[in-house]
């Protein structure tokens, strides 16, 4: 029987909880903003051109914004949009390349070429 810190341990590896947490910290960032300028819903829906009821379900649990709607946004309330990647620690090299952990290295070299094409056209890249 499994407990329930395995199961938890379990839940923040899965993709879907990664997905609704990185989405909260932008929907918290986004609301920290407006309390800093002293502006609603509203005055964000004004400032964007759309309705109140659109800026609402953006800021809800279950939106998934687009990059570039978040990209906007960001630019609305005065700011950018920077994703950033987080990666293990890595190891410069004494010719100056990045060595990844051997862990990395080994699902880099399963990858196929990206730039390898299916009947003349670009192949889509693979699904994570």
């Amino acid at each position: 029987m499994i407990d329930y810190q395995q199961w938890l341990e379990g839940t923040r590896e899965s993709l879907d909880y990664k997905t609704e947490e990185a989405k909260l910290d932008f929907v918290h960032v986004v609301f920290d903003a407006m309390k800093a300028q002293g502006f609603n819903q509203a005055e964000l829906a004004r400032r964007l051109g759309c309705s109140r009821a659109w800026v609402g379900q953006l800021l809800s649990a279950n939106a998934n914004p687009t990059l570039g709607t978040m990209v906007k946004l960001a630019e609305t309330l005065g700011g950018s949009l920077k994703v950033r990647l987080k990666l293990p620690e890595t190891r410069r090299a004494s010719d100056g390349t990045v060595r990844l952990p051997r862990a990395l290295a080994a699902k880099e070299e399963a990858m196929p070429d990206p730039r390898a094409t299916v009947a003349g056209r670009a192949s889509r890249p693979p699904e994570l």
